[in-house]
């Protein structure tokens, strides 16, 4: 039970923090440059940054994941909590710390991040199964690759097979290896370059976007995706 009722969405994927800073254009291959603005944002993982997204539009949400026993840790947990996230299954292990990302942002407002190690590497199947199924009457399940992918599609497969829910899945940063049969997967959120690497077409290809997801879709079983752009343009392909 949530502070905002029963759970309706569930929510597993990475915690961290993220060390931000701005540059004036991202720095070419061994170049030191300036940076200003450094600082450190509680923000800085995906499932927690989701997680209290929802919360704050009064959705009953629940946290799935792992960090360590430190300050960044910490922060996450408050953070979420005062967003009204129920936080009884962000687990804590003495053997990872929470992990932390470098963010630059250039002068045009784009951002490449280096994401560091998840501290849910460590989450075990056990873990995951008994979060899941103690907010089995969520109707929404989100998770993404912000933690070991293998780990987010297990509760993926779980949450859909087992108890019927929805499922999101934001496939990045993109696995080096085959993510195979995602039939388990409502819904597939990439951007537009992953997009295009999943179709195994150029990053600069100008092949319409909505060809590009079509052929997510077929070529991975998911029932539909959905694609982020630059220009702020979302689109969603039809499902099958």
């Amino acid at each position: 039970m949530g502070k905002h009722g029963p759970i309706e969405v569930i929510v597993m994927n990475s915690h961290g923090v993220g060390q931000v800073c701005n540059v004036h254009r991202l720095p070419r291959r061994g170049e030191t440059m300036e940076a200003w603005n450094w600082h450190v944002e509680e923000d800085g993982g995906k499932g927690a940054t989701v997680s209290v997204a929802l919360g704050r539009l009064g959705v009953s949400t629940g946290y799935v994941g792992k960090v360590g026993y430190d300050p960044w840790g910490d922060m996450g947990d408050a953070w979420m909590s005062e967003a009204g996230v129920d936080t009884t299954y962000l687990y804590r292990d003495h053997a990872v710390s929470t992990g932390t990302g470098l963010i630059m942002i250039d002068d045009d407002g784009l951002n490449t991040i280096v994401d560091g190690d998840s501290a849910c590497k460590a989450l075990t199947e056990e873990e995951t199964r008994d979060a899941i199924a103690a907010m089995g009457e969520a109707h929404v399940f989100i998770t993404g690759f912000g933690m070991p992918y293998e780990k987010a599609l297990l509760g993926a497969r779980i949450a859909k097979r087992e108890f019927g829910m929805t499922v999101f899945c934001n496939a990045s940063p993109l696995p080096s290896e085959p993510m195979g049969d995602l039939s388990f997967v409502d819904y597939l959120v990439v951007n537009d370059i992953e997009g295009r690497v999943l179709c195994d077409l150029p990053e600069n290809s100008d092949a319409d976007p909505r060809e590009v997801l079509d052929r997510i879709v077929t070529g991975h079983g998911c029932h539909g995706a959905i694609m982020t752009c630059g220009s702020g343009r979302l689109r969603r392909a039809r499902r099958r």
